[in-house]
């Protein structure tokens, strides 16, 4: 009697597979808290978990050899990262050399996932050495760790992203977030829903006050070409605060917002007008109400190719129905960039914002201003001459007014070495 043969297994069945276990992998490497992530030891980290016999073409974004890993994971393109932060200044007392700035650099991997059915995107990244930042030495409180995964099917897309960032993190530090979000589109209409969780104190110290806020979102696009787009949106989002720090009370909140906005672009300049509603609900003090109001208009406008205009005006209305008392928070800014030639550039800002109450308890006002003049001396822009001033100026009106005001200014010249 002849020997049976097994049935050999389809391999899209098996590559399905394949990716089915490596999104569970994904999901519950978003899902474990930080003191989960680092009992796995320095080495946890995702370029440790790829296989050790990763050859340089696949580094480079090259096909890999015949294999299971070849199979599932098409194409890999690995690029550094490196961000500088550079805050607005105001007071010469406030400046730092650039070198002391706060920054992060890392490693970025793209990659194509069963044939491109998948597009899984990784991010590692730590503060620059010597830093501010870094001053201490580094730990894994200075690091953050990113995932996202995106697919499409027809005229759906979807995917999941985490990322996770330590308190000593140059940019957004101290925060996990988790997110899964889907969209549809038909025609010029879009349709996009999206679940997350937002937390900081990523350490669970309970030394340190921690929020955990969860959020679910939905939002109707139309946009059709030459016309402008138009979008309205609607989230609820659960806030709570713990309160095991002495001195500050817990924190349970209900928000629902809604938003309808219409943008509109052209080549020489865009523009976007929105306007919101939202309720906010202290659960923790009998039901409370928060009614808030925001409208926000910005554009920007561009008169002359060396010329760029860009303002933002927003207004917004906080009414207290327990108390009755109303807070209004007007604020506006324009800016202006003038390439006058390839090698001089004139950059001037300004803002003025307000925080007064009805009950005349609350009476704040700042105006800042910023003006920047840079000369590039030779072609190769290995050297730059700039000069900046800067004005600021802040009033409170309470039962102590106080006014201050400071003005400073600089002559910089950045030599760039190669």
């Amino acid at each position: 009697m002849p020997a049976r043969m097994a049935p050999t297994a389809d391999p899209e069945d098996v590559a399905a597979q394949r990716i089915r276990l490596f999104c569970l992998l994904a999901l519950l490497g978003a899902l474990l808290t930080p003191s989960q992530a680092r009992a796995f030891g320095p080495s946890s980290h995702l370029s440790s978990l790829a296989p050790r016999t990763l050859s340089p073409t696949i580094e480079r974004g090259a096909t890999a050899p015949s294999s299971w890993f070849s199979d599932l994971v098409n194409h890999t393109t690995i690029t550094t990262t490196s961000v500088t932060l550079v805050s607005p200044f105001f007071r010469l007392k406030d400046l730092r050399p650039d070198s002391e700035m706060p920054g992060s650099n890392g490693l970025r991997s793209s990659s194509l996932l069963l044939s491109g059915k998948f597009v899984a995107e990784s991010e590692l990244s730590r503060n620059l050495p010597g830093s501010a930042a870094s001053i201490r030495g580094e730990t894994s409180d200075q690091r953050m760790m990113r995932f996202a995964l995106m697919s499409a099917a027809g005229s759906i897309r979807y995917g999941l992203a985490y990322r996770l960032a330590g308190k000593e993190f140059v940019s957004a530090p101290d925060q996990q977030v988790k997110e899964l979000w889907g969209e549809w589109s038909h025609g010029h209409a879009r349709l996009r829903t999206s679940v997350g969780e937002f937390s900081n104190n990523v350490d669970a110290d309970p030394a340190r006050p921690r929020t955990i806020q969860t959020q679910g979102a939905l939002m109707l696009t139309y946009a059709r070409p030459s016309w402008p787009e138009f979008s309205l949106s609607y989230a609820r989002s659960l806030i709570e605060g713990s309160g095991t720090v002495t001195g500050l009370v817990p924190q349970k909140s209900l928000a629902d917002r809604l938003e309808g906005a219409v943008s509109i672009a052209r080549p020489n300049w865009n523009a976007r007008l929105s306007s919101s509603y939202v309720v906010t609900n202290d659960q923790l003090a009998s039901g409370a109400d928060t009614v808030s109001y925001v409208q926000m208009l910005s554009g920007t406008f561009r008169p002359l190719a060396p010329v760029t205009l860009t303002s933002v005006l927003m207004y917004r209305s906080d009414v207290q129905e327990w108390t009755g008392v109303r807070i209004h928070q007007p604020m506006a800014s324009l800016s202006l960039n003038y390439d006058c030639t390839a090698r001089v550039r004139l950059s001037a800002l300004g803002g003025y914002g307000s925080t007064r109450s009805s009950d005349g308890l609350i009476e704040h006002e700042t105006l800042n201003s910023k003006g920047i003049l840079t000369w590039h001396p030779l072609d190769t822009r290995i050297a730059q001459v700039s000069f900046e001033t800067g004005y600021s100026r802040t009033t409170v009106n309470g039962t102590v007014p106080m006014i201050t005001e400071d003005l400073s200014g600089l002559l910089k010249l950045k030599l760039t070495t190669f």
